[in-house]
């Protein structure tokens, strides 16, 4: 019996296509097992990518992960793939010449509300909507502060107020950090300590907010009746999350930066040609669409994007969000940025705790880049332009 170790995050978005995946996967190969195991999503952000290898054959993990993944050894490279799947995931596991990950789940920043108490007319637009919203609506919005979502907000920001960002580098812009601050002023601060599942999770069970303007999209919590296998439960109060693309800046360009995850193959694997067999499955388009899918995960293959009957089973979510994810830009690729990503979500969740002024916040940034070695965005495939 060969068994082949898979570590997820431990939301059921990753878990349960993946366990659904599994069961398949093994019964069409006698002798083989896959076990799936699950991680806390913060360890997902934060864990050093060879800790998160070690003693598993197939990872789940993000893109930016992908230049330390081949710069430390601690994934083999795998065969190019993922040439279908949605907007920027397209190529964001590669590094150096090679692919390090196969694109298995999209995500992008984009709004969301409660459609019973919200109509669809005054749900914001742009950013100067969104800051006029929230002082018309104290206590009523919110956006995840946690430090692994904060730096992510404000990078979606930069991209909308037209500042350069993308694989390249980017820049600390000091309008996207003003934004972002005066935001902040006007939200509860204990979404200091709140991630997107948490935000969503509140949002769809209780009346506290009308609105968030900016988190990583979870269809799931569209999820209609016999979807997903019944994940989540239907809330308390009844309600459908209605899904939005992310504001606009000036220039009408939308703001999004690209989430999701990606499979590696560990160089710890005891049995690396079945895991990136695994992975490279997982990863096709028939599988996406008939497994991922339907079992309430998020695809990365555009086939399952555009699959109407999908669409309709999650109340619209991939059609309504699927100008952003066209827009959504992609983090800096360097190894040094996810150190850089956890230590800079720090100081923006401090700053924006103390009431800093944007201005010194955006140094303090700015040199945090140059510490690390992370680059200033300059060139024409960094700029991003309206959809």
């Amino acid at each position: 019996m060969t068994t082949l170790r898979v570590l997820c995050w431990d939301d059921p978005r990753c878990l349960a296509p993946m366990r659904a995946a599994a069961t398949a996967f093994a019964a069409a190969r006698p002798g083989v097992r896959v076990e799936v195991a699950g991680r806390p999503l913060a360890a997902f952000n934060d864990q050093p990518i060879e800790e998160a290898a070690a003693g598993h054959d197939v990872v789940v993990f993000d893109y930016p992960m992908a230049p330390r993944a081949a710069e430390s050894g601690a994934l083999l490279p795998v065969r190019p793939a993922g040439a279908g799947a949605v907007g920027a995931a397209h190529g964001s596991f590669d590094w150096d010449g090679r692919s390090w990950g196969i694109p298995v789940d999209a995500a992008c920043q984009v709004a969301v509300s409660r459609a019973d108490l919200l109509p669809a007319t005054d749900v914001p637009r742009t950013w100067a909507d969104v800051l006029a919203f929230a002082r018309a609506h104290p206590g009523r919005v919110a956006v995840p502060l946690f430090h692994s979502d904060v730096l992510c907000a404000l990078l979606s920001i930069t991209a909308a107020v037209g500042a350069p960002i993308g694989p390249g580098g980017f820049v600390a812009d000091d309008s996207a950090v003003e934004v972002l601050c005066e935001l902040a002023a006007l939200l509860d601060d204990q979404l200091l300590d709140r991630n997107p599942p948490a935000v969503l999770a509140e949002l769809a069970t209780s009346d506290r907010w009308l609105y968030s303007p900016l988190l990583f999209g979870y269809a799931r919590w569209s999820a209609g009746p016999g979807a997903a296998d019944g994940e989540p439960a239907p809330s308390p109060t009844g309600a459908r999350l209605a899904w939005h693309d992310a504001p606009t800046g000036p220039d009408g360009v939308i703001g999004s930066l690209l989430g999701g995850a990606g499979l590696g193959v560990s160089a710890a694997s005891t049995a690396p040609d079945l895991a990136a067999e695994f992975a490279a499955w997982y990863g096709g388009a028939d599988v996406q669409r008939r497994i991922v899918g339907p079992s309430g995960g998020q695809p990365a293959a555009a086939a399952a994007w555009d699959d109407q009957d999908l669409d309709r089973a999650f109340g619209g979510f991939y059609s309504a969000t699927r100008r952003s994810m066209l827009a959504a830009v992609r983090r800096p690729a360097h190894p040094r940025w996810p150190a850089f990503q956890y230590e800079a979500g720090l100081l923006l969740r401090d700053g924006l705790a103390g009431r800093a002024r944007p201005a010194g916040l955006a140094a303090e940034l700015r040199a945090m880049q140059r510490r690390h070695g992370i680059p200033t965005a300059s060139t024409a495939d960094d700029k991003v332009v309206p959809a």
